[in-house]
């Protein structure tokens, strides 16, 4: 034993020493190679620091191309996400309305509000794993249609500041749309739970019922009613940080999912592989060419649209992709989807002016 440590003793000081001249040689390397490299800069008059100075604005630009840095000012909420009536004309109507109304009838129609409020809570809405998922049924129908659970989440978003537990139920309710949009972004309304196509006749499979999907009529608005509630949730006070729900995965990408599909049905006849039998021309409906809109399958009543480019439709998508634009630069800052939705919406925005204004006979424009 005291062998052993006689010859580690002797052998600690060569190998100090050999760590020693390493480090020295290091430090002799990057202090010879920054010194050649700061010479090397001054030789040329600053011409290298000019051409690194010139390589980053190029990166900066490139950047500054691919997304735009200057938020856009901020647009109103949705009628339904606020407390303001949202016209002159309307509020000149409600005091109207009250004088009309005896103190009976005002107190009771204030009771019949706060009960429907409640019974969607009660009998409609479904919450998995606190604020996880959000089912909402619509209807009498036991399916949860994108448009219909929006407006019935929005209307609770001005009452988040009293009532903040409910912040959990719309949470889940903008996931749970998120999650059946990506599920298929051309279906309007969805299962609770995971159905078997295979037992499901086959007329229910063919049109594309099945897994999550409960009705495939592709309607324009669906995915602009999605935007919006996305836009009007920002909006909200007594919501701290709106952005970390926005900022979840699977939300981002319903949007751009449903962006891309608007791309698409521009192109209907060309690009879209959409399908549904109760639309003309076997399924794939009225033909069309490109006016700059996009294409609807379905009126918000579920009835087919004899033309394509359904006017109310697009204004309302158009809307729908102004905000979103607003929440890329606060929130996602996405360059692609910058680059597409900005297309997207001055080609929809062209498009109606186009062919969406007619002439009523009188002199004045109509949509």
């Amino acid at each position: 034993m005291n062998s052993d440590n006689r010859k580690r003793d002797r052998k600690r000081p060569r190998m100090e020493l050999i760590r020693g001249l390493v480090a020295g040689g290091m430090l002799v390397f990057m202090t010879t190679f920054c010194w050649n490299l700061m010479a090397v800069m001054k030789l040329d008059g600053n011409k290298n620091i000019r051409a690194s100075e010139h390589h980053l604005r190029s990166a900066t630009d490139r950047f500054l191309t691919s997304y735009q840095l200057e938020e856009r000012p901020l647009l109103p909420p949705s009628i339904w996400a606020t407390r303001v009536l949202p016209s002159t004309n309307t509020r000149k109507l409600s005091p109207n309305i009250s004088s009309l109304m005896t103190s009976n009838e005002t107190a009771r129609a204030l009771e019949l509000c706060g009960k429907f409020l409640y019974s969607t809570l009660e009998r409609a809405v479904h919450v998995k794993n606190m604020g996880e998922y959000t089912y909402v049924g619509t209807g009498d129908i036991h399916s949860m249609w994108i448009r219909d659970s929006v407006v019935q989440m929005t209307i609770y978003l001005k009452h988040i500041t009293d009532q903040p537990w409910l912040r959990q139920i719309v949470d889940g309710a903008i996931r749970r749309n998120a999650f059946n949009i990506l599920q298929d972004p051309y279906a309007n309304a969805f299962e609770r739970e995971w159905v078997d196509p295979s037992t499901l006749p086959l007329k229910d499979r063919v049109i594309g019922r099945g897994g999550f999907v409960g009705t495939r009529n592709y309607e324009l608005d669906s995915g602009a009613y999605f935007f919006h509630f996305l836009y009007d949730y920002f909006l909200t006070d007594g919501i701290y940080r709106p952005d970390i729900v926005l900022q979840e995965t699977q939300i981002f990408e319903a949007v751009m999912t449903m962006v891309n599909v608007w791309i698409v049905e521009q192109h209907h006849d060309e690009q879209s592989q959409y399908r549904y039998f109760e639309l003309p021309n076997k399924g794939k409906g009225t033909p069309t060419r490109y006016t700059g809109m996009s294409w609807s399958g379905f009126r918000p009543s579920d009835d087919p649209c004899v033309y394509g480019y359904l006017i109310p439709a697009n204004i309302h998508a158009a809307g729908a992709l102004q905000r979103v634009l607003i929440l890329n630069d606060r929130i996602w800052k996405s360059g692609e989807l910058q680059r597409k939705a900005s297309k997207l919406l001055k080609e929809i925005e062209r498009g109606i002016r186009k062919y969406g204004i007619v002439d009523d006979g009188s002199g004045a424009s109509i949509y």
